[in-house]
């Protein structure tokens, strides 16, 4: 198993381990595994993200257990088994170059009906998360005409993800980084705590390039 996992992703999914489940997770891109199939076919071709000589081997190596196929920590594999603690939101573009949505679709693509790579790709998480039925707030998101990392631009990815928010918010039942001893609505000079300040909702930025993590924090 090959691909690339990016850093809000893992967080949530650090977190969930340690019993906490955070708001909400929102990834700047699809974490598909078909993702580096399409790398590993098209790496070297003119005009493609990833150069000759791309070694797939040697990223997972560097990256580690979140490559590792044995982990199963890609988001299919724990959709597959049930997971539901974390609200995860993927987006990406319909022509993204990194998933060749902007070249003529595979073989393997259009054996399977699709005329875009890329929606080839994320389909599997998508049927995953369908098959999980209603009661979960994961979500993936893809834009015709828009390329890697949509929410870079103004558009409709940003009406999805303030949706999102807004939704995950509505259903939140316990701060993870609240003190639930502590009256949140109390402010300074009544007693209160530091973190009775800190149950306002806040949008904490993991890597600006590439995701986003909503918390409360």
């Amino acid at each position: 198993m090959e691909w690339v996992i990016f850093n809000t992703y893992a967080v949530g999914l650090s977190y969930a381990a340690e019993d906490v489940a955070l708001t909400g997770v929102i990834a700047d891109s699809v974490l598909g595994l078909r993702g580096s199939f399409i790398q590993a076919q098209l790496a070297g071709t003119p005009g493609f993200p990833q150069q000759a000589g791309f070694d797939q081997a040697a990223i997972s190596a560097k990256v580690g257990v979140w490559r590792a196929e044995a982990s199963r920590l890609d988001p299919e594999s724990r959709f597959r088994a049930g997971f539901e603690g974390t609200p995860i939101l993927q987006i990406g573009g319909l022509a993204d170059p990194q998933c060749a949505g902007n070249r003529d679709p595979l073989p393997e693509a259009e054996a399977d009906g699709f005329e875009n790579n890329c929606a080839w790709m994320a389909q599997p998480i998508e049927d995953l998360i369908q098959d999980l039925g209603p009661g979960h707030l994961h979500a993936v998101a893809m834009f015709e005409g828009e390329g890697h990392v949509p929410t870079v631009n103004p558009g409709d990815s940003h009406d999805v993800v303030d949706a999102f928010i807004d939704l995950a918010i509505s259903k939140e039942l316990a701060l993870p980084f609240v003190d639930s001893t502590v009256d949140p609505g109390a402010g300074p000079g009544s007693g209160s705590s530091s973190s009775a300040l800190s149950s306002r909702p806040t949008l904490l930025t993991v890597n600006v390039a590439l995701c986003t993590l909503l918390s409360w924090g």
